[in-house]
Parts: C-alpha cells; sequence; structure tokens
C-alpha cells in the first residue's frame, strides 16, 4: 500500500508542487524572503536540513539529507547502532546516541559528521540528549546510579551533573526532560510519587515542584514557544487505554482539556508561532496526524490512509510538517503543507527511516 501511495504521491508532486523534490538533489528556487518588522528573519526552508536515523544498511546510522529529501548522507559508520539525533541551536553540531563502545552513551559531532567525540562513558545506558536553548549544555537520562535519572552537562561532555534524586527501580523513574524556552527550567516526567506526573524544575536542579496530581497517567511535557505553557498527554479521563491532550500553564495552573476521544491522542507538538498544535490520534482506529488550535478548536485530519502516521515536526518556519510514515515494518519520512495538502516522501526504500530532527 505504501509503495502504491508513495508513487503516486511523488508523481502527483513532480507535476504539481514547486520548491520540493523528493530525493533528487535538484536544487530548487529561493523563495523571496516575507518582509518582518523584527529583528530576527524567518528562517528559509530551503536552507534547513534534517536529520535522522536509518537501519538501511543493516545497523541504525545517522543520515542527513535537505528539506527536500535530496542529498541523503550518511554521517556515522560503526558496528554498533546510532539513534535520536539531536541538533544544536546553532545548527553546527549534532548528539546522539551509540552503541558503538557501550551500551548506549552519548557522542556528538560536528554536522557533516566529522569529529565524532564520545561525551559520556558509564555502566548504565545514558540516552535523550537535548541541546540548552543557548547550546551551552545537554540535557540527558541515565541508568547509571541505579535508577532513571536526569543529569545535565556541558556540550564538550564536560560537568557532568546529577539533577533528580530518587529512588524506586524504574529506569524511566525521572525522564522526557524539556528545556524552556528561555533555558531556565526543566519540565520532565517521574514516576517518583507512584505514577507518571509530570514535574518542573530550575535548570540546576533546585525547586522540583509537582505539576499534575491525579489518578491517571502525565506525561510528555512540551513547552510552548513562549514559554507560558505546557501541552501534555493525560489518561486521567479515560484509563490507561486512553490518553488526550491537556495544556496546562507554566506553573501547573489551569489545566485545561483539548481533546477528548475513547483512544489515544499523543506526541502534541506546537508550531513555531504558538498558535496550534500537531499531534498523533489513532480516533479513526488508525494512527494519523491531526491539527487543532493551541486553544482545542478547529480540530481537523491531516493525514488519512491505511499507513501509520505519527510523530509530527514542524519546520523552523512553520510551513511544513514532517512525520513518519509506517506499512508493515517499513517506515519513510513524509513531508507536507501546515494545512495537511501536498503529502511527499522524503525517504522511499524498505527499511526504517525515523528519528527526525529539523536544522534549527
Amino acid at each position: 500500500m505504501k509503495l502504491i501511495r508513495a508513487f503516486f504521491l511523488l508523481i502527483l508532486g513532480t507535476v504539481l508542487v514547486s520548491g520540493i523534490a523528493c530525493s533528487s538533489g535538484t536544487s530548487q528556487p529561493t523563495p523571496t524572503p516575507t518582509k518582518t518588522t523584527t529583528a530576527t528573519p524567518t528562517p528559509s526552508l530551503s536552507d534547513s536540513k534534517i536529520v535522522f536515523a536509518t537501519d538501511r544498511d543493516g545497523n541504525f546510522q545517522i543520515y542527513v539529507m535537505d528539506a527536500d529529501g535530496g542529498h541523503q548522507t550518511r554521517l556515522t559508520y560503526n558496528n554498533g547502532g546510532d539513534r535520536h539525533p539531536a541538533w544544536s541551536p546553532d545548527g553546527g553540531k549534532i548528539a546522539f546516541v551509540s552503541t558503538r563502545d557501550n551500551d548506549e552513551e552519548i557522542y556528538i559531532m560536528d554536522s557533516d559528521g566529522i569529529n565524532q567525540i564520545r561525551l559520556t562513558s558509564s555502566l548504565g545506558w545514558d540516552r535523550d540528549p537535548v541541546f540548552s536553548p543557548d547550546g551551552a549544555k545537554i540535557l540527558f537520562c541515565s541508568y547509571r546510579d541505579g535508577s532513571g535519572e536526569i543529569y545535565v552537562m556541558d556540550a564538550d561532555g564536560r560537568n557532568q551533573t546529577r539533577l533528580t534524586f530518587n529512588t524506586g527501580g524504574s529506569p524511566d523513574l525521572d525522564t522526557e526532560p524539556a528545556w524552556s524556552p528561555d533555558g531556565s527550567e526543566i519540565a520532565f516526567t517521574s514516576t517518583r510519587d507512584g505514577d507518571r506526573e509530570i514535574y518542573i524544575m530550575d535548570a540546576d536542579g533546585r525547586n522540583q515542584t509537582r505539576l499534575t496530581f491525579t489518578a491517571g497517567i502525565d506525561e510528555a511535557p512540551a513547552w510552548s514557544p513562549d514559554g507560558n505553557k505546557i501541552a501534555f498527554i493525560s489518561s486521567r479521563s479515560g484509563g490507561s487505554s486512553n490518553s488526550d491532550i491537556y495544556v496546562m500553564n507554566a506553573d501547573g495552573t489551569n489545566q485545561t482539556r483539548l481533546t477528548e476521544t475513547p483512544g489515544v491522542d499523543e506526541t502534541p507538538v506546537w508550531s513555531p508561532d504558538g498558535s496550534k498544535i500537531a499531534f498523533t490520534s489513532d480516533r479513526n482506529n488508525n494512527y494519523d496526524i491531526h491539527l487543532m488550535d493551541a486553544d482545542g478548536d478547529n480540530l481537523r485530519w491531516l493525514t488519512s490512509d491505511t499507513d501509520v502516521d505519527e510523530f509530527p515536526l514542524w519546520s523552523p518556519d512553520g510551513s511544513k510538517i514532517l512525520y513518519i510514515s509506517k506499512d508493515n515494518g517499513n517506515s519513510d519520512i513524509f513531508i507536507m503543507d501546515a494545512d495537511g495538502g501536498n503529502q511527499l516522501p522524503l525517504t522511499f526504500n524498505p527499511y526504517v527511516d525515523t528519528d527526525t530532527a529539523w536544522w534549527p
């Protein structure tokens, strides 16, 4: 099914769509910049890159490609597995997780793949690297001390510091760390009080405060671009087999339900301007990408087919949405307009392409 759909979309997109070329490497005209009254120019999609992980070479390695799918270039070469790449804010570095020397350690490299350096070395796994907004620090999760905790280190691997101190024996005790846009606070998920709840702390680990208090599961905190709100998913209204998207103020007040489904709504991601939230839902008995206004209004489907479409990711300029489409064990990277139009494959092979991240 995926092959038929992808081929049709590719042909249709070639005829009808300007500015997108699938895996061809063909240069596209640079769009005329839109005038802006702000000092910071809007990022140009034509200048953007996408980093991702793929097992097309037998084991997962890191690749990079243009935003139109062209110039797909392999960056890592080893017998282990390399996954979960994360760009530094200036686009000059990529942090990632590798099993080449141990059980999941964090590495860093230049954006062209050179100067690959191991940053962590512990008996437990280290994973989920997240650069601070200024690029000076990297948050990560580690099981080096017997339970899953959140750590921070300098971007060169120095000064590795444990931020959370809890016991419980669960490898995901404290996880899903997310920097606030100004870098002053960190939201995260913790099981320290019996179930998964959302907490917040200062960037140095002080003032750890619980924000959600429910009998259900609250997880996956996502900051709004202005730092005033946090979107998250919760099962508080429907049990463990159900999850909906909620939003709250950054201090935990005014927790508001945005979606209502007997199924699963998950992975909320804010648009760059904060006006919309894209997410994954199985409300039509198949996982698809959905979109709504930041207050929950104007809910609509963006994808609707027999494949599993998930993990939406906004382009830096907000004009496109990247997502993963799966079919029979295969997954490819697709792109579409922010309104769901012009759905096109960027990768097209019988392997797993995943773990996408936009060059910022």
